[in-house]
């Protein structure tokens, strides 16, 4: 199926133009290679339009009490996608049970990334081994064309993970455990590993931690780590990690992350809470909310602004935010 994301509003009346001028042209019985590319070549530009921007964008998309983060490097040389969001089922009665569950995977991010015209994931990151980050993940690869996935040493082992598993043998897609050290350079981007820093996975203290580098610009994406994660970093990158512009709050905003320590040494110009509204775990956590204000660090929320754009410019990046379905904007220079 052709999916070339979203057209602009020119190509659109290009795309109309084009198909009344062969209806014309074959009326007067013009000549086929004429008519064929008076058709192909709008298609042309529609299909390729969705690589023409020069700079890199991070989407924190929406998809409820969960995380799904996807970097798109400048002209689409590379796309990443961190984590695929998922659902936390609970076992209850079986007449309560739909016939046919909600799926994260194939309702969120797959229609964003058809949408987008993105056909196919460079690398697809799972940070660890729990349902509201990777159970999304086999029906994304079912639509989407992966290359490669990366995740925590042994987190491949749990039981969440299994479709995920199988499903990537089957399709013959490899999978990477990948650790702290672990780097590799895109053009003017530099994408490094942070935690974790051994082989044995115990939950969210190993989450795949990564650090991007884009010229001045840099993120922090930090799964699910929680305190003792970000003392380790605290302890072996302080160098690295100070003066974010952007940090993806660890754990939602729980109560067991985004300690006092950690927020004064990163001091993110902006950081974003995934988490869903009214979730039962009240995340973000009304005092890690609290702490946030008190050292007077923004931070917007998907549950409550939806998903969450942020483009990096040469003076500094832009945040588009979705609200109601129309689209704010706020510029944040260096």
């Amino acid at each position: 199926m052709w999916a070339p994301g979203r057209p602009s509003f020119w190509l659109l009346l290009l795309a109309f133009v084009s198909v009344v001028t062969v209806l014309i042209q074959l009326e007067q019985r013009r000549h086929l290679f004429l008519i064929t590319l008076t058709l192909l070549f709008p298609a042309f530009l529609i299909h390729e339009s969705p690589s023409w921007h020069r700079d890199l964008k991070i989407i924190f998309l929406s998809v409820g009490q969960g995380d799904c983060t996807i970097i798109e490097l400048p002209f689409r040389k590379k796309i990443y996608v961190i984590d695929t969001g998922g659902v936390l089922r609970f076992d209850q009665e079986a007449w309560k049970e739909s016939r046919k569950p909600y799926e994260v995977g194939r309702g969120i991010v797959v229609p964003y990334l058809k949408g987008s015209g993105i056909r196919a994931v460079d690398t697809l990151i799972l940070t660890h081994a729990d349902a509201d980050h990777a159970e999304g993940a086999e029906e994304v690869m079912e639509e989407i064309r992966v290359k490669e996935i990366h995740v925590s040493p042994n987190s491949w082992q749990k039981s969440v993970m299994k479709d995920v598993v199988d499903f990537a043998q089957k399709e013959r897609i490899s999978i990477h455990e990948q650790m702290a050290g672990r780097s590799w350079v895109q053009g003017d981007t530099t994408l490094i590993y942070l935690s974790p820093n051994d082989l044995i996975y115990e939950g969210n203290d190993d989450s795949l931690v990564l650090l991007l580098q884009h010229s001045s610009f840099q993120a922090l994406f930090t799964g699910d780590l929680e305190q003792s994660g970000e003392m380790a970093l605290i302890d072996n990158y302080s160098d690295s990690i100070t003066d974010m512009d952007i940090l993806k709050v660890g754990h939602h905003g729980s109560k067991t992350s985004s300690t006092e320590p950690f927020l004064k040494l990163v001091q993110p110009r902006l950081s974003i809470i995934s988490s869903g509204l009214n979730n039962r775990y009240g995340h973000p956590n009304k005092d890690v909310v609290a702490r946030f204000e008190e050292m007077k660090l923004p931070t917007l929320n998907t549950a409550e602004v939806g998903t969450i754009e942020v483009t990096v410019t040469k003076n500094g990046f832009i945040v588009f935010k979705t609200i109601d379905l129309h689209k704010q904007k706020k510029t944040l220079s260096n």
